[in-house]
């Protein structure tokens, strides 16, 4: 008895972490916009859209947003046309990133352990979503757009932030 109970803790203490798993690596094929990629892992395409942010493109292509909202974010990509292609510049094609999925999107970690969503958060291009509930992340993109908002980057240079606020409250 003693026996079988000494293998079963063995097994849980050195089998179990051995089988952790591997970070998943895939391919980027496209940038359709700064939230929405195409990857390849293996021969399987997956689209990815940042988890836990509302961006922009996002917002844009959400059917029902009221006339003022739109105007105001149309004004602003006219005036900033090099944050459309934030992610087009940032992400490299045919390059290898980490990914984690979580629900229906992804977690792009683009420079190290930042994310995709804290680079748009923090170039004011996205707001956080009320619905993440990852304490963690949620500490790590507040951080990102609280930094934005003080440093006056993307909406928050221009009326979108406002003009948009209920906006972003509905599409989440």
């Amino acid at each position: 008895m003693n026996k079988i109970i000494a293998l079963s803790l063995l097994q849980l203490l050195f089998i179990n972490p051995l089988q952790a798993s591997e970070p998943v690596l895939a391919m980027l094929l496209t940038v359709y916009s700064n939230d929405m990629q195409k990857f390849s892992i293996g021969s399987y395409g997956v689209t990815c859209k940042s988890y836990g942010v509302v961006s922009l493109d996002e917002l844009m292509r959400h059917a029902n947003i009221n006339a003022t909202c739109k105007k105001s974010i149309k004004n602003f990509q006219r005036k900033n046309p090099l944050l459309n292609y934030l992610s087009e510049g940032l992400l490299h094609v045919q390059q290898l990133y980490h990914i984690d999925f979580r629900k229906k999107s992804c977690i792009i970690y683009a420079k190290g352990e930042l994310t995709l969503a804290e680079i748009l958060l923090e170039n004011g291009l996205a707001q956080v979503s009320q619905k993440l509930s990852d304490k963690y992340l949620v500490y790590r993109y507040k951080n990102a757009q609280r930094r934005a908002k003080f440093n006056k980057k993307g909406m928050f240079s221009s009326r979108v932030a406002t003009d948009c606020l209920a906006e972003f409250l509905k599409v989440q």
